[in-house]
């Protein structure tokens, strides 16, 4: 069965931040990154909010993926 790309997101949200779930930053990374591999990418900036070592390979995939806030992130705009 394929997953919804909305539902996962959502679901992702909701795990980062505990609405209405207990909170598990770990479950919601994984489906963030999954869902950027799969061409998200607003999911790619909310993997690199979760992944601080992994932030600026996150949100440069989510620029290039066309989520105009990860190609305003200040750890892209100081890269060569």
């Amino acid at each position: 069965m394929r997953r919804a790309p909305h539902a996962c997101f959502f679901a992702a949200q909701s795990l980062a931040v505990g609405d209405g779930v207990e909170q598990d930053v770990t479950k919601a990374l994984g489906l963030f990154a999954g869902l950027c591999r799969g061409g998200s990418g607003i999911a790619c900036s909310r993997a690199g909010d979760l992944a601080p070592a992994q932030r600026a390979d996150y949100l440069r995939r989510g620029c290039a993926l066309g989520d105009r806030d990860a190609c305003r992130r200040p750890c892209l705009l100081a890269q060569p």
